[in-house]
């Protein structure tokens, strides 16, 4: 049996990209789309404005919109069953205690970056500065396109973190120009040596094998807060 899945936004690149990614899995089906950016915008088929408003109650609800429709869709889950995979950015420190509050009933798969790669990188960031001596420093840089709201991203917060989880924290530059993906460099130096670490996104594809992770395990998990690392390694 197919797992029923909702992906907000009705028009946007990386909902399209996901709303396809989802028809064409064998085992996953498209159960609607749903928008809560404006829900008093006109009708259009398949397109819900609340999670009440859906046939059936959906299994997991996929999110990559903008922080107020994600809010919107955090406090309807709590009194709607159903798991969510929240990918988007810009989220403030109340909203991620929403979010927390929401994980303690629902499964909730959240990560600022979707690509299984960036997934192992963060790690190895984490293992490297673990294992480095106190010579080394580290600074990271955050290139998107022009139209991206928040700065620093969340993904280059999550890699600075990695670094600081052990040691002083690694500065963020962030650039936000032309129509590229995203961009994040994680750059240390130490006695004699350095080293660069690049991941480029050259298009949003890159994140779908991740998403789908995510929703299959978000699907048979139980409440939580889980990571993209959890998916992958269920």
């Amino acid at each position: 049996m197919s797992l029923p899945t909702v992906v907000c936004g009705r028009s946007g690149r990386m909902a399209n990209l996901l709303a396809r990614a989802v028809r064409d899995t064998t085992d996953l089906a498209l159960a609607g789309r749903l928008s809560l950016r404006d829900p008093a915008g006109p009708p259009a088929a398949g397109v819900f404005t609340a999670l009440t408003d859906l046939p059936a109650a959906p299994a997991v609800v996929v999110d990559f919109t903008h922080r107020a429709a994600t809010v919107r869709l955090l406090r309807a889950a709590e009194d709607t069953p159903c798991a969510l995979v929240v990918g988007t950015s810009g989220l403030t420190d109340t909203d991620q205690a929403l979010l927390r509050r929401v994980a303690r009933r629902r499964p909730v798969v959240h990560a600022a970056n979707f690509s299984p790669v960036m997934a192992l990188l963060r790690r190895f960031v984490g293992e490297l500065a673990e294992v480095l001596d106190d010579s080394w420093d580290a600074a990271v840089v955050d290139v998107h396109h022009a139209a991206k709201v928040d700065a620093p991203s969340a993904t280059a917060s999550a890699l600075a973190g990695a670094w600081g989880a052990t040691r002083a924290a690694a500065p963020i530059s962030s650039l936000r120009f032309g129509d590229a993906v995203s961009e994040h460099r994680l750059l240390a130096g130490g006695a004699g040596e350095q080293v660069e670490l690049a991941h480029r996104v050259n298009e949003r594809s890159a994140f779908v094998p991740g998403v789908l992770a995510a929703v299959r395990f978000a699907g048979r998990a139980t409440p939580g807060l889980y990571r993209l690392e959890d998916a992958l390694c269920a």
